[in-house]
């Protein structure tokens, strides 16, 4: 006989025993391995009721407040620096509205900025971005480079210039009344855009007569690219990065064709101080000669004028020409022979000119 352990009140009692004589549980047969089992099960369920029995270590109030204060330092701090740094994450957001043309929000942020930083000069910036002045200039920025980004594949010449001409008109044909602060901007504003009209009326005569189409299109294109420089000089007007070479390229045109203007300018100015005279001789033969003065500070490789005699109602009464000179320095006088087709010298009142010359890579 062996003993076992009762399952229900734990006294060990005989494994032949139907029913515990403490208790009166009924008594299964119970193997040798379910006993063992039995008892390590017992032995664990006494070691769990030690562990959970066990009491926690209290945390002491010292522990309590230390941590208390990490947490209200940390809670402080991002305050603090939400607040310390408002003015700062503001005027960020209102800097990228700005880039990003949202002039009305940026304005409203930069006014509640009041003095942070350039915010004033920034203010001032808005409203003109908002007013026609700035409307015009931010749009003509972007028409030049709307042209330049046109692509020319599979275009005929023609093409190619109706596009780009018709791409700047559609974008600025609505500011040519417009009522701008600034007249002197408003004035180049309707010049620009009178000779982008001027630049499609000329494609009229790109099949017609090429020379006449050719010669137009391109005195536009002087005169457009001068203005260019002139607004950009004036007001500051810019380009996007990508196309910085292709307008200093436009700008390096501009300078050309301003000195080439120059040039004729100061041609017409020296050749009002003309003089002609006559001489007639013993058979009653006059003959013309004109003494000229080159007062400009250009060198002529050569220099001639064609002639008209004018009576006192300005009409044209005789023509001709004169003799060429060469290497014509400044400050060089010269007199050459004039053939006039008149014999009467006592009918002419005055005279015109048309030059004729090249100094380096102008001509005319």
């Amino acid at each position: 006989m062996a003993l076992i352990k009762c399952p229900e009140c734990g006294k060990e009692i005989s494994d032949k025993a139907k029913t515990c004589p403490n208790c009166g549980c009924p008594i299964k047969k119970i193997t040798g391995t379910e006993n063992e089992i039995l008892e390590q099960t017992e032995v664990g369920k006494q070691q769990y009721d030690i562990v959970v029995q066990k009491p926690r270590k209290k945390i002491s109030k010292k522990s309590i407040i230390i941590i208390g204060t990490i947490i209200s330092s940390i809670i402080i701090g991002v305050i603090v620096y939400l607040i310390v740094t408002a003015d700062s994450r503001k005027y960020d957001n209102a800097q990228e509205l700005y880039s990003s043309e949202e002039y009305e929000d940026a304005l409203t942020e930069f006014k509640e900025l009041g003095t942070y930083k350039n915010s004033a000069d920034m203010v001032e910036k808005c409203e003109y971005a908002l007013s026609a002045d700035g409307q015009f200039l931010n749009m003509l920025r972007k028409s030049l480079m709307a042209r330049w980004d046109l692509s020319e594949d599979g275009k005929t010449e023609e093409e190619i210039y109706e596009d780009n001409t018709a791409i700047e008109l559609e974008m600025l044909s609505d500011f040519y009344d417009t009522k701008f602060n600034d007249d002197t901007l408003g004035e180049y504003a309707r010049q620009y855009i009178d000779l982008l009209n001027e630049a499609m009326d000329s494609l009229k005569n790109y099949t017609v007569d090429y020379n006449a189409f050719y010669n137009d299109w391109n005195n536009i294109y002087g005169q457009r690219t001068m203005l260019i420089k002139k607004i950009i000089e004036e007001y500051d007007l810019t380009v996007d990065e990508q196309y910085q070479d292709t307008l200093d390229g436009m700008l390096k045109d501009a300078s050309g064709v301003e000195e080439q203007e120059k040039m004729k300018q100061d041609i017409q100015n020296m050749i009002s101080n003309f003089v002609l005279t006559h001489t007639t001789d013993e058979w009653n033969y006059t003959t013309y000669k004109l003494s000229m003065e080159n007062t400009t500070e250009y060198t002529f490789d050569y220099f001639y004028v064609d002639i008209n005699a004018l009576d006192s109602e300005g009409n044209i009464i005789a023509t001709g020409n004169v003799s060429q000179v060469t290497n014509w320095t400044p400050g060089q006088k010269a007199e050459v022979d004039v053939w006039l087709n008149i014999d009467d010298p006592d009918r002419i009142v005055s005279t015109s000119y048309v030059a004729h010359y090249q100094s380096g890579n102008y001509y005319e």
